[in-house]
């Protein structure tokens, strides 16, 4: 007995799902084909409207500057002139608005320029930046210079108190130091003057008391046995006074050392002042930025090309409609 063959009926839907998908790929390639004049209509004139832009569209170039804030020694440490931060915020919120309005009454469209000022980070430069037209050229190399010229004014007004501070520090440690020199002068003067009373006062020891003070080991000794004479005790003074003048002394030839290592570091940070300076001079970028103007044109043949496709597909389905239409009628 012979059993129906019950994979054919399930095999047939199958079948007939890629029998359809088949004919739906034909169905849509006769479409293209048909409206080829269409889709290459479209292509073209998507193409005709990037190629026009892409030549009536002006190229536009990077212009851009690098500014070096200077440095300062302030007590052994090394700190720009002024912080980055504050340099960036006054580029964008003083420097740049104040000169674009200058430059705004030769140029109507200055206020349009846009500039963009960047710190690196862990630096100490602005990276000042602009975009724009060839034919603009010059006048954004000009706006950049303006920019670098104002800060390194800036900077040079802060150099310029930075040096009447120390200049009035050094005149401080100047008449300081001429004091202490005249101080070490008179000191001097003084224990000479002691010693010479104190060789005087020994004479008159030793003529007293001649065995005790034959040799200068037993002047002590000989000071001693006569404690309850005038010139004995008087020396005892002195030899305190000496002491005392020469502890001053020696005060006073260190204090003398420190301010002259003061002013050993005050010219120091005279000397180690930078000065603000554009490490790069303000200059163009060798090649344009933005799109190409061959990628704008490869761009709008591949649109064109899409809105070609729909049309043909859309233009298929209006004829369809059409078709119903009258048949219905």
């Amino acid at each position: 007995m012979n059993l129906p063959d019950k994979s054919a009926p399930e095999s047939l839907p199958e079948f007939q799902r890629y029998a359809d998908n088949e004919n739906g790929l034909v169905d849509l390639w006769l479409i293209l084909v048909r409206r080829r004049l269409l889709i290459a209509a479209v292509a073209l004139f998507f193409g005709g409207l990037g190629v026009a832009f892409a030549l009536v569209k002006s190229q536009e170039y990077s212009y851009s500057t690098t500014i070096e804030i200077g440095n300062r020694l302030v007590k052994d440490d090394v700190r720009p002139v002024e912080p980055p931060e504050a340099v960036q915020a006054k580029i964008e919120t003083s420097h740049l608005p104040m000169i674009l309005q200058q430059y705004r009454q030769v140029d109507p469209d200055a206020n349009t320029y846009e500039f963009t000022a960047r710190i690196p980070r862990s630096s100490r430069i602005v990276v000042l930046e602009a975009k724009g037209p060839l034919e603009k050229k010059e006048t954004y190399l000009a706006l950049l210079s303006s920019v670098v010229q104002k800060v390194q004014e800036d900077h040079q007004r802060i150099k310029n108190e930075a040096e009447k501070e120390m200049e009035i520090r050094r005149e401080r440690i100047a008449s300081t130091l001429a004091s202490l020199e005249s101080e070490e002068q008179l000191l001097k003067r003084e224990a000479k003057r002691m010693e010479e009373v104190r060789a005087l006062l020994e004479r008159q020891v030793g003529e007293i008391h001649p065995t005790s003070a034959e040799t200068n080991q037993n002047r002590v000794a000989a000071v001693n046995q006569t404690d309850t004479d005038l010139s004995a005790m008087t020396m005892m003074l002195l030899n305190n006074e000496i002491r005392v003048t020469r502890d001053r002394l020696m005060d006073n030839l260190r204090a003398q050392s420190e301010q002259r290592d003061e002013m050993s570091k005050l010219e120091i940070e005279r000397i180690n002042f930078e000065e603000t300076r554009a490490l790069v001079p303000p200059m163009q970028s060798l090649d344009p930025i933005g799109l190409d103007r061959k990628v704008i044109i490869v761009v709008s043949l591949i649109f064109g090309l899409m809105a070609g496709v729909f049309a043909a597909f859309f233009a298929s389905f209006l004829s369809q409609v059409r078709k119903i239409e009258l048949n219905n009628q």
